[in-house]
């Protein structure tokens, strides 16, 4: 899994700890911290949602890497080829596909198609919350009409003015189909006021309400927790989380009106809530404020204003500096990841450049080309696609001694015709000498007889010969499969054993010289 996505995930659940966390503390100490506080305190972690960035320090507490696999030491592109070999499969490639529409297929990665189902939702959910907001603005300029009673706008002018919002461009509109008074609009913001009749000290503290959501920005807080709850859909959490910010804003404002209010006007302002529950559907939508807020937190709202207390400061910011401390330093929960990753980085660079050393020697064996492909066989055995003159190549390359052990022609009927001497242009050498061009390649044989070589004497072979076990072992050595036979043979004048194994998908036969224990030949086909 790509670090990018770990980190991401990561950061999700810790967050989510840290929301079931101030859960609790609100739970436990209702009472001991204020409105405001608790208020802030959603926005902090709101924004720890938003922004990935983290601070860390030590060695962080989860290894999130233990989680996901490790990649391979040599990776490779894949093929229905190199599939097929994996699997002891034989490869069936449709006449009419071509290489070109094989990679283009297999090069879009799992990972790919998560993040666009993730980005789909994630667009979705925001392109939702904005539609919903502009058919409700919609509605506002249908069925809203401007405020024209002079007292109530003169109330209006006089509690902007006691703000120090004096030049602010709010607008008052009256609008028969909602039952809260509301504040929406980002850019020509208004408050919108039901058809009711309220009296001055209910319309000032309404304004009041209304007025404190515009100074503080919250339809723009409201936006960025839309845009959060986008990001972490699949978090449970972090809608309850978009729900007690609404709440706590609603509460918070509460708080600040009545402030410097009196008692008389604690009750009157009690009574306005009280006045809006079980009215009309208002049809607003998330990106708006609602001065009634719902059942489920009127009555901790009334209760709250109805107490004439307010909790000590002191409290409410040692809470507010927790959370805000365990938001900032929630990176140093996988910071063993980022130490992991960058030391990964480190040894996939050291591996990069072991391959081209690899890359090199199969390039050398072939006398030009590159590399379009490879794939590792088994821990010790290397395949190697070489690209040269038209015609593509199979090196198979020993990855404990880096010597080259096999060349072979890729055919498109998936016949593997061995050519341990492609560039010879001698017909008839038939050696293992090192092949001639620009780069020499160190061959398995310092030195194989030819043909011409007196065959040993049978006593000589009965003396010298090693054993058919010791030859298994050897042939076993290049392709650890299963030994389908094993027989005396002849080869370049020698006597050898010939031993046939099935390994990987493919055939591979072994000429195991019996004096010396050395490879004369080594073929692989792919397994019918």
């Amino acid at each position: 899994m790509d670090i990018s996505v770990q980190v991401f995930l990561a950061l999700s659940l810790v967050m989510a700890i840290i929301i079931t966390l101030l859960f609790i503390v609100n739970a436990i100490f209702t009472t001991k911290i204020s409105a405001k506080f608790r208020y802030f305190m959603w926005i902090v972690i709101m924004i720890g949602l938003l922004v990935p960035l983290r601070p860390s320090i030590g060695n962080g507490i989860i290894d999130i890497s233990n989680f996901t696999p490790s990649p391979p030491e040599l990776a490779g592109y894949s093929t229905p080829e190199f599939d097929a070999i994996a699997t002891g499969e034989t490869p069936e490639i449709p006449p009419d596909v071509t290489r070109q529409d094989i990679e283009a297929i297999e090069q879009i990665p799992f990972q790919t198609i998560v993040f666009a189902i993730w980005l789909t939702v994630a667009i979705g959910i925001i392109s939702y919350h904005l539609f919903q907001y502009v058919r409700f603005g919609r509605s506002i300029r249908r069925w809203g009409e401007i405020e024209e009673d002079e007292n109530t706008l003169v109330l209006f002018d006089r509690v902007k003015r006691e703000m120090n919002l004096r030049n602010s461009k709010v607008q008052l509109i009256v609008c028969g189909f909602i039952s809260t008074s509301m504040l929406t609009g980002f850019l020509k913001p208004v408050i919108l006021l039901p058809e009711k009749n309220y009296d001055d000290g209910e319309l000032e503290l309404i304004f009041r309400h209304e007025l404190i959501h515009y100074r503080r920005k919250d339809l723009w807080i409201k936006l960025l927790s839309v845009v959060a709850m986008a990001i972490h859909w699949f978090n449970p959490l972090v809608y309850l989380m978009n729900l007690s910010l609404q709440t706590e804003g609603e509460a918070s404002c509460d708080q600040e009106v009545l402030e410097m209010s009196k008692l008389k006007s604690r009750h009157s302002y009690a009574e306005v809530i009280i006045g809006m529950i079980g009215g009309k559907k208002s049809g607003m939508t998330t990106l708006t404020t609602n001065f009634y807020g719902g059942k489920k937190g009127i009555k901790r709202r009334l209760e709250e204003i109805m107490a004439g207390t307010t909790p000590r400061k002191s409290t409410s910011y040692v809470f507010l500096a927790v959370i805000l401390l365990l938001t900032v330093m929630s990176g140093s929960v996988f910071a063993m990841q980022t130490t992991s990753a960058t030391e990964q980085n480190t040894t996939e660079e050291s591996t990069e450049n072991n391959d081209d050393d690899i890359f090199e020697l199969a390039i050398a064996a072939v006398g030009g080309g590159i590399v379009t492909e490879y794939h590792q066989l088994s821990d010790d055995l290397l395949l190697v696609y070489v690209t040269y003159d038209d015609e593509i190549f199979l090196v198979e390359i020993d990855l404990i001694n880096h010597r080259v052990i096999g060349l072979s022609i890729y055919r498109e009927n998936d016949e593997l015709i061995i050519d341990d001497n492609p560039q010879e242009t001698d017909e008839t050498s038939d050696t293992d000498e090192p092949i001639e061009s620009t780069e020499s390649v160190e061959s398995d044989v310092d030195e194989i007889p030819t043909e011409t070589n007196p065959a040993p004497s049978p006593e000589e072979t009965q003396i010298s010969e090693i054993s058919s076990e010791h030859a298994v072992q050897i042939a076993s050595g290049v392709a650890p499969g299963r030994v389908v036979e094993v027989s005396r043979d002849w080869k370049n004048g020698r006597s050898a054993w010939w031993i046939e194994i099935r390994h990987n998908g493919m055939v591979h036969e072994f000429y195991i010289d019996m004096e010396t224990g050395a490879i004369l030949e080594h073929e692989f086909e792919l397994d019918d």
